[in-house]
């Protein structure tokens, strides 16, 4: 049967407007879903890389985990530092021996500190081995863009969980001889510490751990850079006054301000000077410090040159030169104490 023009018609019609209502809604849809997407380029522009911790703080975790019990925090006012602690194989310790390795060697190294500090327990001392920071120890940080942005995001602090308590950590309160003890503080404007205050912090909060536990007599043995830092540390906190000195194989950091011989402490102490003959100019620095002494009159420095022309041979002669000299001078105290 034909169809009728008006009827042909209004079927045009009908189908015209049919395809223009889908194109309409398929748009429609479309412009939605792109809405709905976020921004690719404001996503890599706003996450923030996490900051790799730096291998002072890698050599504390690890610390912590290999020694979990020995293990000690000590909060100092620009880090933690950490330390190693070992009481003393007798019921009456005759003191502490803190020991300090140069910046970048471990509270646990095997150049001298692990042997040392395990030895001076034995003979009856307890042993602190400190975990110096380095020039740089502060965070490594990746720099770059960041990666997640959404628009109209509301930033939202992350809740800080409480620390739990720690009873190796030192006491908050601080007694009128920590505050003596205690470098200045930083200056407002002053975002970090620069690597002479970051040692002298953590000295100062080791100090302050020893003298809340009252464990007598004080020898502080350092070696290599950490020599050069504990004689400007005690020069500059006159208050500091432990009972003796070991420097091992004594170096100048690059950095230094004044030379080991100008930096010898006018104390009446034993101070004992150990270095190998190996090298010229550690022999040149070495007789400086001798000259110096002399003319400070300080009659209680000893100054012994090791001569040892294989390297694995080093570390064990001076372990047994310092054994010798420990054995000594706890013999001289025990007399004097009868």
């Amino acid at each position: 049967m034909p169809i009728s023009g008006n009827k042909l018609s209004t079927f045009l019609l009908l189908l015209t407007l049919s395809l223009c209502s889908s194109q309409l809604i398929a748009a429609n849809d479309a412009g939605e879903e792109e809405s709905d997407k976020p921004d690719e380029q404001a996503i890599i522009e706003q996450i923030e890389r996490a900051s790799l911790p730096s291998r002072y703080e890698q050599r504390q975790l690890q610390l912590q985990q290999q020694y979990p019990e020995q293990y000690i925090q000590l909060d100092s006012e620009t880090t933690k530092a950490s330390a190693l602690f070992i009481a003393a194989e007798r019921a009456e310790p005759l003191g502490t021996v803190l020991l300090i390795p140069a910046p970048g060697q471990s509270a646990d190294d095997t150049e001298n500190i692990s042997q040392l500090r395990n030895l001076v327990t034995t003979m009856g001392w307890n042993s602190l081995s400190l975990e110096l920071p380095e020039a740089n120890f502060a965070a490594l940080r990746i720099e770059g863009k960041s990666l997640v942005h959404l628009e109209n995001a509301q930033e939202t602090a992350p809740e800080q969980a409480e620390p739990d308590e720690d009873l190796n950590k030192v006491p908050q309160e601080t007694s009128e001889q920590e505050q003596a003890n205690t470098p200045p503080p930083l200056d407002e404007d002053e975002t970090t510490a620069s690597q002479d205050e970051q040692v002298f912090y953590t000295l100062a909060a080791s100090i302050n751990f020893l003298h809340n536990k009252n464990n007598g007599k004080l020898i502080i043995m350092a070696q290599r850079e950490a020599a050069y830092w504990l004689l400007e540390f005690i020069q500059n906190t006159p208050t500091i006054s432990p009972d003796a000195i070991v420097l091992i194989t004594p170096q100048q950091p690059a950095q230094a301000k004044h030379s080991l011989a100008q930096l010898l402490p006018k104390l009446e102490i034993p101070i004992q000077d150990y270095f190998f003959n190996h090298n010229s100019e550690q022999l040149a620095l070495g007789a400086q410090r001798l000259s110096q002494a002399k003319r400070m009159q300080l009659k209680h420095y000893q100054q012994v040159v090791l001569q040892e022309p294989v390297q694995l041979r080093r570390n064990k002669l001076i372990q047994t030169r310092i054994k010798g000299w420990l054995h000594h001078y706890q013999t001289t105290v025990e007399s004097k104490a009868k």
